[in-house]
């Protein structure tokens, strides 16, 4: 079964549930974490969160539908961000400024299959990850699920192992 949407994204489990040294597990992800990519979409989102509620209601009224799908997706050039955050108060640029990235990350899909009690697990591309009501930020939320695709950095496959492998059958038996 090849996933192609989520109902609930998140999903809570304790690696300790499945076998799954927990050292040695995060020590594999942990020692390549500064190949992880910045999730420029959780950066994006902030920063619209803020510029919702500190630009001139009057300022924001004059923004199109897709500007902050642009600015989330971050295809907005710089002097067209800069023109809106230039309405803000002083004080609440310097704090705009201020707000940094807080998440990476790096993803990977897999086909896995069980015949005959013999796992199969085959890597494949990452497809871009949609959403069908995306939440943007605290106040910003679209339903055109088409415009915001995201995109994220594939994991490498050095840190694919039997650590991983034994997670995702747990995974799939648990979740499917």
């Amino acid at each position: 079964m090849l996933l192609s949407s989520l109902n609930h994204p998140i999903k809570i489990f304790n690696l300790e549930e499945f076998n799954i040294n927990k050292k040695a597990f995060i020590k594999n992800f942990a020692d390549s974490y500064q190949l992880y990519q910045w999730d420029q979409y959780v950066l994006n989102s902030h920063k619209a969160n803020f510029l919702w509620e500190k630009v001139p209601k009057k300022i924001l009224d004059q923004c199109n539908d897709s500007f902050f799908i642009d600015f989330y997706l971050g295809k907005l050039p710089p002097k067209k961000i800069d023109q809106l955050v230039k309405t803000m108060a002083k004080a609440d640029i310097e704090k705009y400024q201020k707000i940094k990235p807080t998440r990476k990350r790096l993803v990977s899909d897999h086909i896995l299959s069980i015949k005959n009690q013999k796992w199969s697990i085959k890597r494949i591309r990452s497809k871009a990850f949609i959403q069908h009501m995306c939440r943007l930020s605290e106040n910003i939320i679209f339903q055109n699920s088409q415009k915001i695709a995201r995109q994220f950095k594939e994991l490498p496959a050095h840190m694919e192992n039997t650590h991983l492998y034994h997670l995702l059958k747990k995974l799939a038996v648990k979740f499917a």
